[in-house]
């Protein structure tokens, strides 16, 4: 029997976090959300932008800080609402959805990646400043008369070194967006010539322009999902037209664009699947749907998960290069690992088949889930 409206989602969340874990749950799901601010990696004058504004950085999320003084990471962020400021050399953006772009593994040499439904672009900015961050001395040393420096050996060396990120988005207007962000944020090197920074406008599920460009290393599918925390804060009819089978259906969908995603990968290649759903039917069983449909047809592509266990390992090691690693000081004893900077927490919590950053244990971050699956070699 179906469940609906404000009561309805309710009853379905504390079922499946228990009545104590969801009322202080949903009690954070109503404060300001936590956000940090990246900085670009490609902006000679980063450095002197992040003291002159006082920011501190954010010990396990490489190249985001936060301002001296905010109490909750959203001050000043809530106005610029996830968008650029300081002529798009900051975006501001939840410190966990930065965060999750380290469980992609990529290789050691140029990484290729696709960022499956890309907009509003913030998570392809951390992509882009990860994958590109080793060439971003070069792109940032160019002298006052802007004659690039003697690590630039022209636009298609630097191709053919650094990598590709696809940025893709079905909504047209939604892409020319994206594309005007990134083009505020990154260097023209990486867009107009070698073309490492690429956007098509494909149906994610069934992705003909993308699959000209594929096979990639890696793969983000940050799904669309019933954005909970959205619903919650828009109002009475946000959540008056929730039904128990507002997920279910959203569900169906991830799974056909995260087996559209697992197509698009190399062999030993890694899906990096996240949403911002609280309800474990986006979630969780979405990748073992996925798993399980694998494991019954040898004509899908096969794949297998990455545990919780590994996941966090493979984390720390991706950031290390970057930042600190973050503590394991598990608040309310469930934390696999958390990092705490002033005014931002990170908190990871395993479950069945990835990790979940809930607000009430960060600070304000999330909800937000992630899971790893790498397909066979």
């Amino acid at each position: 029997m179906s469940v609906k409206g404000l009561s309805g989602w309710h009853a379905t969340n504390a079922k499946q976090f228990g009545q104590d874990r969801w009322r202080s749950l949903y009690a954070a799901l109503w404060s300001p959300k936590s956000h940090a601010a990246l900085v670009s990696p490609f902006e000679r004058h980063a450095d002197e932008l992040v003291r002159r504004r006082g920011m501190q950085p954010i010990e396990g999320v490489p190249f985001c800080w936060v301002e001296h003084g905010q109490s909750n990471g959203a001050e000043g962020a809530e106005a610029a609402g996830s968008r650029q400021d300081e002529q798009g050399v900051i975006y501001w953006l939840d410190a966990a959805s930065a965060a999750s772009l380290f469980f992609l593994p990529l290789p050691a040499g140029p990484s290729t990646v696709l960022d499956m439904c890309a907009a509003p672009g913030g998570k392809s900015l951390v992509l882009a400043s990860r994958i590109f961050a080793s060439a971003a001395p070069a792109m940032a040393g160019a002298d006052a008369e802007g004659t690039p420096d003697a690590h630039d050996h022209g636009h298609g060396h630097r191709t053919a070194t650094t990598g590709r990120l696809v940025c893709n988005e079905h909504s047209r207007p939604r892409l020319d967006r994206l594309a005007a962000t990134l083009r505020a944020f990154l260097p023209a090197e990486l867009l107009d010539h070698g073309q490492c920074v690429t956007f098509t406008n494909d149906d994610a599920a069934n992705p003909r322009q993308v699959a000209l460009l594929a096979p990639f290393d890696g793969v983000l599918l940050d799904a669309p999902c019933t954005s909970d925390r959205h619903l919650l804060h828009s109002g009475p009819s946000g959540l008056a037209k929730w039904a128990s089978g507002t997920p279910k259906g959203h569900a169906d969908r991830q799974l056909r664009l995260a087996t559209a995603a697992l197509g698009m990968l190399k062999p030993g290649g890694h899906l990096l699947y996240s949403t911002c759903a609280l309800s474990e039917v986006e979630n969780d069983q979405v990748i073992e749907r996925l798993l399980s449909r694998a494991a019954r047809d040898p004509s899908c592509v096969q794949c297998e998960a990455v545990t919780p266990t590994q996941m966090m390992d493979m984390y720390k090691a991706h950031i290390s290069p970057h930042t600190r690693p973050p503590d394991g000081d598990a608040q309310g004893g469930d934390c696999m690992s958390s990092t705490k900077s002033v005014g931002v927490r990170v908190c990871w919590e395993a479950t069945r088949v990835g990790v979940v950053c809930l607000p009430d244990r960060s600070m304000g971050c999330g909800p937000l889930y992630v899971a790893l699956v790498k397909r066979a070699k």
